[in-house]
């Protein structure tokens, strides 16, 4: 099922806008607004999905972020990635069974090590290494 951008808007925003007030506020034409909001988001540019979300006052985050899940939940996420039959992980073929487990044993112990960090710790561990790298001493 396709969500439409007007459903997405109307979910998300504290005030309904009408299509002059939104073409008004994201500097588009009301044909552009009003062809946007019929289309399904995913079939409309990026673009114009970011600046009608913005002209509603909804944060791109809260749209196109995903609920945290905890690390029970990745693991199985990840685990239904997984064949043990054709030897995949994601759909990457490993030669051997050892390294397979292997694989996958590391992937699973990191997504505990992971998740069992506090959200901001990892924010900013994250922020900082995009800003300066530097190797272990």
């Amino acid at each position: 099922m396709d969500i439409k951008l007007k459903e997405v808007i109307q979910q998300h925003a504290k005030k309904t806008l009408t299509t002059t007030e939104l073409a008004r506020r994201a500097n588009l034409s009301r044909s552009t607004v009003t062809d946007a909001l019929k289309r399904p988001i995913n079939k409309t540019s990026f673009g114009v999905v970011t600046q009608l979300l913005l002209a509603s006052n909804i944060p791109l985050e809260s749209v196109v972020s995903h609920p945290e899940l905890t690390a029970a939940q990745e693991e199985v996420r990840f685990l239904n990635q997984c064949s043990l039959k054709g030897l995949t992980i994601m759909g990457i073929k490993f030669s051997t069974p050892d390294h397979f487990w292997k694989t996958r044993d590391s992937i699973i112990t990191s997504i505990y090590e992971v998740t069992s960090q506090p959200k901001r710790t990892l924010m900013m561990l994250i922020s900082n290494s995009k800003n300066t790298f530097q190797p272990p001493q």
